[in-house]
């Protein structure tokens, strides 16, 4: 069974026919959504059609190092707070630097033309919530008329067979954006994905379908169309309203959104232009280019020669390029003559971009059949002995030279390994570049500086050489074996990309300094922690002491940890930056820059601090200086655990193994299999007992005790399914708060993961909970609050609102005595005290 999900820096908008517009504003109460009337009078169209498409809307989102993605969503407030899904978005972790959401909206009066705005982010589920729901925002000019909202049905209660509707854009592209409608009926009242709940419907749900409404017969929305089985026809699912805060949505939390009021004018709004991958679109300078499906293969007459094709016409001044492509060596290809590329594998499409963007980003789609591409020529004697490479150049001069020697700005990359010419010279620059497989290339050219990024992730950052400016073209091949050449993507900006700051340890171009970025990061380092002696900043809310520690948080994961004595915490960013900071003051004791990132977690261990660098290794870092002890070579996915008495870790390796690390010898001692427990998963987001006795995993969104016996373990207790990877262990290690269940939370005993001992009321107002010393308080974001103190029943004791927008917390570090906590909120840390 295949389910497939259906899915910044602000630039300047201009106003449309606004040119002088008075920009003063008179502030207003936030819009709420509209609740039809429980027995409403029919509208006289069905579906109220006419008046229901003009309030759903196109979306695409630009993010730099991806190709760009398209959904739909729907007005639910006349002031422009707009409904979606998170996939849609992308955003689980928030919007990277440089990301822009634009959104469609279709003219009241002529709805087939739609007007252009930038939104801003909202909210989004966080990483730890399967809801995937996400609202945005826009902002109407200031002579505009408000938007048009949806009425949303009251209540969860469609009957089977009610006929309803998924209205959306699906398969849209920039030259050709329509309005979808798909006409059905519920055949299922209640599916649970994820223990979240779905109407199922008969009624056509395409890629692009994503974040747009199901309708009834009155025009009200029922649910919020979100995915699609792709095993069977017209088999759709509408996530429940009563899974989002839709209904009592708290819209004075989200009216200090600001997004640039629109429409946005035809020049400065980002668009995408797609080079279909058919032979006649590019100009083939030397060697081979044979046209199959989804693709153009690319070779050279001999494995001595070199090949590439160049784009027909200039590109503009700031765009990024995307396209899917795999390397593949001479010995790879059957010199029978059959034409099957062992490892070869059928791809296409990227799901999740291009015309109807639909699932996560940059997985490869059903494309090339079986593997079946054409074959290069039979190659002499040698042939293979050098690697395939991928060159890709951008030149504003004659396209004719050869494309190894490194004219205009050049990138040569391997398999394994990046690397950059400009002007037929070294620039100095290299990079590692895993790019087995089919993989998806990303450059992004804003103003004077070129990025270029391998699924996503950023390689290298360099200039534009001295001469090569203006009407470039792009120009691809490469030596050596085949490149395969997809749907070239073209997003067009009119103004330069605000990037963050480059990876730590990027290599510099040797020739000259690389300019500073286009823009400086969208959260400058300066100044994040201050010495608060004088207690400045300190306030008392609703009893408690409350201290914001002037942090940008953005980028610190939720895995903060306690010194042995409670008296400093350590912080991890995700890009290497790892901080102690000192309850008492409070105060930044020690900083340090790690070698390596990104990072991925925190734990304690006897050897000293743990950090986790994804399939790099462990580094081993001094409590006490944060300076490096010892770097561990092994390749480890994203979390571990360790105990402070304990010299072994225990992290997941591979897809689904655990690796037993001696952290004094640096070596791998056990690698373990779930298949030796009798399971096929157990060993996810890894937790030690506190008194180091046991080990706690997650698979298939059960809870595994193991008991711990040195580099052994002994599998005790498999628990039943709490429907999702998080769990949580009290500070005395008796109790076990599970992610969620049947709207709950539970709370099992840690020696009875069977049964829980108590259910805590969940909903959809309870998030990054932290059980404390013992489960007799449970603390927690709770109804918009960013901190609150919960009994066994789910109430409030005590809640304070902290300032954060959007007004999420991600993680709550309660110390020992829970007299004290430190709260990570989307954007900030704060220090609590003198909780009772």
């Amino acid at each position: 069974m295949l389910f497939v999900f259906t899915r910044g820096a602000r630039e300047p908008g201009a106003i449309a026919n606004n040119a002088d517009a008075n920009p003063a504003e008179v502030k207003k109460e936030p819009a709420k959504p509209v609740i039809a009337a429980e027995n409403a009078k029919a509208p006289a169209q069905k579906f109220n059609l006419d008046e229901a498409r003009k309030s759903v809307v196109f979306l695409r989102v630009f993010v730099p190092g991806m190709p760009p993605s398209t959904g739909s969503g729907f007005l639910i407030t006349a002031d422009g707070l707009i409904a979606t899904n998170r996939h849609v978005l992308d955003a689980e972790d928030g919007l990277p630097a440089g990301a822009r959401i634009i959104v469609g909206v279709p003219r009241p009066e002529q709805p087939d033309t739609l007007d252009y705005y930038q939104a801003e982010l909202a909210y989004s589920a966080p990483p730890h919530d399967p809801t995937d729901f996400a609202l945005v925002k826009i902002k109407a000019g200031p002579n505009q008329r408000p938007f048009r909202a949806l009425p949303l049905l009251a209540r969860d209660a469609v009957a089977l067979g009610t006929e309803v509707a998924a209205l959306g854009y699906p398969f849209a592209d920039d030259e050709k954006v329509n309005i979808s409608f798909t006409k059905g009926s519920i055949s299922s009242t209640k599916v649970t994905l994820d223990n979240k709940s779905f109407y199922q419907t008969d009624a056509a749900v395409n890629p692009g379908n994503s974040g747009g409404p199901l309708l009834n017969i009155n025009g009200e929305v029922v649910g919020i169309v979100t995915a699609r089985r792709t095993n069977a026809d017209n088999v759709g699912f509408a996530l429940y309203l009563g899974e989002t805060t839709l209904r009592n949505l708290p819209v004075e939390n989200f009216a200090n959104l600001q997004p640039p009021p629109g429409p946005l004018a035809p020049d400065v709004r980002p668009t995408v232009r797609i080079v279909a991958a058919k032979r006649e679109n590019w100009n083939l300078e030397r060697g081979q280019a044979k046209e199959i499906k989804n693709g153009v293969v690319l070779h050279g007459d001999n494995d001595a020669t070199s090949f590439w094709v160049t784009n027909n016409g200039p590109l503009p001044e700031n765009f990024q390029l995307s396209f899917v492509t795999i390397i593949v060596t001479p010995d790879g290809a059957d010199k029978g003559g059959n034409q099957n590329f062992p490892g070869f594998p059928p791809i296409g499409p990227p799901g999740g971009f291009g015309p109807g963007g639909f699932g996560p980003r940059g997985f490869p789609g059903p494309g090339f059949g079986k593997g079946k591409i054409p074959g290069p020529p039979q190659f002499g004697p040698g042939g293979g002995s050098a690697a395939a490479l991928l060159a890709i150049r951008f030149t504003a001069a004659q396209t004719n030279n050869d494309i190894i020697a490194g004219d205009g700005l050049t990138f040569l990359q391997s398999a394994k390994n990046l690397q950059v010419r400009a002007n037929r010279q070294s620039t100095g620059q290299s990079a590692p570049a895993n790019a087995d497989g089919v993989f998806i290339v990303t450059l992004l050219k804003s103003a004077n500086t070129v990025t270029y990024f391998v699924n996503g992730k950023e390689q290298l950052r360099t200039n534009m050489p001295a001469g090569v400016q203006g009407n470039l073209r792009v120009s691809v091949g490469g030596k050596h074996g085949l490149v395969l050449l997809t749907d070239l993507y073209i997003e067009q900006y009119s103004v330069p990309v605000a990037l963050g700051a480059p990876p730590p340890n990027q290599p510099i171009a040797k020739e000259a300094p690389v300019n500073p970025p286009v823009n400086p990061p969208v959260n400058p380092p300066a100044a994040k922690i201050a010495s608060l002696a004088a207690n400045a900043n300190k306030r008392v809310v609703n009893g408690l002491a409350v201290q914001d520690l002037y942090f940008d948080a953005s980028e610190v994961l939720t895995c903060m940890i306690w010194s042995r004595d409670a008296k400093h915490a350590y912080l991890l960013e995700k890009d290497g930056t790892l901080r102690k900071i000192s309850v008492a003051g409070p105060k930044e004791v020690a900083k340090e820059q790690l070698p390596q990132s990104p990072c991925s977690w925190l734990a304690d261990s006897a050897e000293g601090i743990l950090v986790a660098v994804p399939k790099s290794g462990i580094l081993v870092v001094d409590p006490n200086t944060l300076k490096v002890k010892r770097t561990i070579n092994v390749s480890v996915n994203d979390r571990l655990a360790s105990h402070s008495a304990s010299s072994l870790a225990y992290a997941m390796t591979g897809v689904n193994n655990l690796a037993v690390i001696d952290l004094k010898a640096g070596a791998i001692v056990k690698t373990l299999n779930p298949r030796d427990f009798g399971t096929g998963f157990c060993f996810t987001n890894p937790v030690i007992s506190p008194d180091g006795k046991f080990l706690y995993g997650e698979g298939m969104f059960k809870i595994h005790r193991f008991e711990l016996k040195g580099a052994s373990l002994k599998l005790q207790q498999i628990g039943i399914s709490i429907m999702s990877r998080d769990f949580y262990l009290s500070g005395d290690g008796k109790f076990i708060l599970g992610g969620s269940m049947a709207n709950t939370l539970p709370v099992f005993a840690s020696d009875n993961l069977a049964t829980p001992a108590f259910k805590l009321m969940k909903g959809n107002l309870i998030k990054a909970p932290s059980p404390g010393r013992t489960a007799n308080r449970i603390f927690a974001w709770h109804q918009f609050k960013q901190f609150a103190i919960l009994d066994r029943e789910g109430n409030a004791s005590k809640s304070i609102e902290l300032p954060a927008q959007p007004p999420w917390t991600r993680q709550i570090l309660m110390a020992p005595d829970e007299t004290y906590a430190i709260v990570l909120t989307t954007e900030h840390v704060f220090l609590i005290e003198n909780i009772p």
